[in-house]
């Protein structure tokens, strides 16, 4: 099972440090993190920080291919509106996650070679629209091949990671499971 958490830049004045926020989600043992942080102009000291953990996780950026490939970081995490970056992405020889919201994007994602999507809202989550559910991840799950798909919104508990083990996603990401 992949869990994938997400470190998310609005979360860090939660903690006194993002060493010590990551120090945090470690203690749940996660197989990959991703670092999203959209401020540009600390991304890069933040990034540095973040590689020092390499060692614990597979680790992810947040869009800036160039970056984590000068870090020796192992991937990076596109946006839904960032297909076009696919091909850059493994071009560089890094690990490429894609936000994806409908079964068309997934399978665009499988096509320009991305290797795993993150597949949401689940779950309810405020402001990210109407939750999908387990029975339509299910049905993704089960009709698109070739391609890992990671459930994503909403995920805060085990009863909430077993239901879509159980559906048939192949792990799942989450902010708020891994700081809880």
């Amino acid at each position: 099972m992949i869990s994938y958490a997400i470190a998310d830049s609005s979360r860090y004045a939660h903690f006194e440090s993002l060493s010590a926020y990551i120090h945090k989600i470690l203690q749940k043992d996660p197989t990959h993190i991703l670092l999203r942080d959209k401020e540009r102009e600390s991304l890069v000291l933040r990034a540095k920080a973040f590689a020092k953990f390499k060692d614990r996780a597979k680790l992810l950026l947040h869009t800036d291919y160039e970056l984590a490939k000068a870090l020796g970081l192992y991937g990076v995490h596109l946006g839904s509106n960032a297909f076009d970056k696919i091909q850059s992405v493994k071009a560089c020889g890094l690990f490429c996650v894609v936000s994806c919201h409908d079964a068309s994007e997934i399978l665009k994602a499988r096509e320009l070679g991305a290797d795993m999507v993150t597949y949401s809202p689940i779950f309810d989550v405020p402001n990210k629209g109407k939750a999908k559910g387990v029975e339509e991840l299910k049905s993704v799950c089960q009709t698109i091949k070739g391609i890992k798909i990671l459930a994503l919104g909403g995920i805060t508990d085990d009863k909430k990671i077993e239901a879509v083990l159980e559906a048939g996603a192949d792990g799942f990401a989450s902010i708020s499971y891994f700081i809880s």
